[in-house]
């Protein structure tokens, strides 16, 4: 057991060409689909769109692919390079908080994964598993704390942690690499979804089988 104390998180997008169509294949470049691009390509599945994977994209390659996902540090910025080849964001994971996954303000009037797969009613345990995984692959640093921690040592973090995410000089740290630092309320959040993750493993890995490298 941890109590969750600080998080950020780094944003991540889907980019394609063309607007997404159930039933249209995607060709999207990404070593396996257990890496990074694992719960967009889970979001897709359950919105219906069908991915094919490729081998990781170059400059000379783009033209044979779909869609590319991003996430981690720099994403904005790689996405408004690839801007230049056609790619638009086309569906975002969301950005975690205390109420949820709310727009991801560095892809404003994106479409938000969660929303749009929770609003399909999903099975319950792929719905937990693209929880987990798309708050695993947006945690982007994190202070837990050990859950017997005295009360005292837990409130002298949270007094200490309380003021990054509206600090002048974190915010300028965190914005040279897209970064948003949050609180409390978004590490609950991410520890959360990650946490309840852990039943739906099983649902994942059968998934992963079923599609498939």
């Amino acid at each position: 057991q941890w109590v969750a104390i600080w998080a950020a998180a780094a944003p991540a997008v889907l980019l394609t060409r063309a607007p997404l169509a159930p039933g249209q294949p995607l060709r999207v470049p990404a070593v396996s689909a257990s890496g990074p691009a694992l719960p967009m390509l889970l979001a897709l599945d359950l919105l219906g769109v069908p991915t094919a994977l490729l081998p990781p994209a170059t400059a000379e390659s783009l033209g044979d692919v779909d869609g590319i996902v991003l996430s981690g540090p720099g994403t904005p910025r790689t996405a408004a390079f690839l801007a230049a080849a056609g790619f638009r964001p086309a569906l975002a994971l969301g950005m975690p908080d205390g109420a949820g996954w709310a727009a991801d303000p560095a892809f404003p009037g994106v479409p938000t994964a969660i929303r749009q797969v929770a609003a399909r009613s999903p099975p319950p345990t792929l719905l937990a598993a693209f929880r987990a995984t798309a708050a695993a692959v947006q945690m982007e640093a994190a202070l837990v704390l050990p859950g017997l921690s005295i009360p005292e040592q837990v409130a002298s973090w949270q007094q200490a942690c309380n003021g990054l995410a509206s600090s002048p000089d974190a915010l300028t740290v965190a914005a040279a690499d897209d970064i948003r630092p949050g609180d409390a309320r978004m590490a609950v959040a991410l520890m959360a979804a990650i946490a309840a993750g852990g039943p739906a493993i099983p649902a994942l890995q059968d998934w992963l089988a079923r599609r498939g490298p």
